[in-house]
């Protein structure tokens, strides 16, 4: 089973998963709405097979969406197997979470310093360098 890895309502996009191609792809926004996939007009009814389309990966999609402005724009994107889909968000999220724990972190140890002192000071940095070196 492909996917482009978008979550829906009716035809309303509500947001796209991490990692998907709608997501890497940045152009598809929620609250876009779906109106053309593959030069077929879309339905309720008939939205997710054409997303799916020839269930290929690696297939050529297209679709035209209509911006909660009302513009028109059109996007092409990859079809991809839905595991591959479902295994890179699970890297974004782990890897999201880490960068968020790493900035807590550094939020930690400035706020036990001044906000202008850099987290190592230069004496530290050259007795660190020297033991470096000294090892190796």
């Amino acid at each position: 089973m492909c996917t482009v890895g978008l979550m829906l309502n009716g035809c309303t996009i509500e947001d796209t998963m991490p990692g998907s191609p709608s997501f890497l792809g940045g152009q598809i926004k929620g609250g876009d709405v779906v109106e053309i996939v593959d030069g077929k007009a879309v339905s309720l009814e008939t939205l997710v097979d054409l997303i799916r389309g020839s269930d290929r990966p690696g297939s050529k999609m297209e679709m035209q969406l209509r911006g909660p402005d009302r513009t028109l724009k059109t996007v092409h994107m990859l079809r991809q197997p839905r595991t591959q889909v479902l295994e890179r968000r699970d890297l974004f999220l782990m890897l999201d979470e880490m960068r968020s724990m790493a900035s807590t972190h550094v939020m930690e140890q400035r706020g036990k310093k001044k906000p202008d002192e850099p987290l190592i000071r230069r004496s530290e940095e050259r007795r660190v360098g020297k033991e470096c070196r000294s090892r190796w």
